[in-house]
């Protein structure tokens, strides 16, 4: 090459990285485009899930990995919260924040925590990922990034097991030192039968007291476990509303209040799952149908557009006072 060449290469000016400002606002509005730019190149896109394998009840960690954009710092997080496909799959989609990427960054990763709804095998939605292309032909320059779909399985969960705790003591302590609970003559007296006596006696007290202590009567059970629940339950909604999220806190400790009072599945989470199961346990109609009510605002605040207004813990709690006629 000429050196008078290599010299104009030099001190040319290098061309200008592509940006998403430079298309029209219809364009950048257009369906699944995030504005991601081609420098030349094609886009890509992938998921990663944290497990393949997680147990129902446990929290995922999904990614998207947009690699060879040319603006990795001009993207936007495509809105998973608001897809039924990802809604039907998980009872909870976040978003993880992260730093934006360097405009020279080779990829960039978006994360999300994400709860499955179900046990089973399933496969994550595909996503279709618009690019721009400036280098192909004016009627194909927004060109699709296919995000397959990953399989993953959700299993039931993992089932503790008691460790086994050796016996351990002095070797007397497992020996019979006479051979007969009888004194060394082998007659017993009086006086032993009278120990043996009072003693039988006070072991039968004991165990009496003992058995109505932890095995109380059907009426006191539900007594003890009604006053139980509902002091947890409104010891929780009071400090619900000083928690960074007012309406999931709520929800959470409403849930757990049908849990410890009326014995609801800790797997129902979703207010269809909470309603079913509050059926089965044949509670009123009206009952079940304000629950569902209360979590469904609920779910409604937490997955619309940032701005509405949360649902207040006293909902809740005005919900518990009028059913187990308590005052705070």
């Amino acid at each position: 090459m000429p050196p008078l060449a290599i010299l104009l290469l030099v001190l040319s000016p290098a061309a200008p990285r592509p940006s998403v400002n430079d298309l029209s606002p219809v364009d950048r509005q257009r369906d699944d485009f995030y504005g991601a730019m081609s420098g030349g190149g094609k886009v890509t896109a992938a998921w990663a899930l944290s497990s393949d394998k997680p147990p129902i009840g446990s929290d995922l960690t999904l990614t998207l990995t947009v690699t060879n954009a040319a603006n990795p710092h001009e993207l936007s997080r495509p809105p998973l919260a608001d897809r039924d496909d990802f809604r039907k799959l998980f009872a909870a989609i976040e978003d993880i924040p992260g730093p934006t990427p360097p405009p020279d960054a080779a990829k960039v990763e978006f994360r999300y925590k994400v709860r499955p709804r179900a046990e089973g095998a399933f496969r994550l939605p595909e996503l279709k990922y618009l690019y721009y292309a400036q280098a192909a032909p004016p009627d194909r320059r927004f060109q699709t990034a296919f995000v397959v779909g990953v399989p993953f399985t959700v299993t039931k969960p993992p089932v503790s097991k008691s460790p086994v705790v050796p016996l351990d003591g002095p070797p007397q302590f497992f020996q019979v030192r006479n051979g007969s609970i009888f004194p060394p003559s082998g007659k017993p007296t009086a006086g032993w039968w009278a120990g043996l006596l009072g003693g039988a006696a006070v072991l039968t007290a004991g165990w009496v007291v003992g058995w109505r202590v932890w095995y109380p009567d059907a009426a006191r059970l539900a007594r003890i476990r009604r006053t139980r629940a509902v002091r947890v339950a409104l010891d929780r909604l009071r400090a619900a509303a000083r928690s960074p999220d007012p309406t999931a806190a709520t929800a959470a400790a409403f849930r757990r209040y049908l849990h410890d009072r009326f014995g609801l599945p800790y797997s129902a989470t979703t207010p269809a799952e909470v309603a079913a199961g509050l059926s089965e346990l044949n509670l009123p109609p009206d009952r079940i149908a304000e629950a569902e009510e209360l979590l469904r605002d609920c779910d409604a605040v937490r997955f619309a557009a940032a701005g509405d207004a949360p649902v207040s813990p006293d909902e809740a709690v005005r919900l518990i006072e009028q059913w187990e006629g308590v005052a705070t």
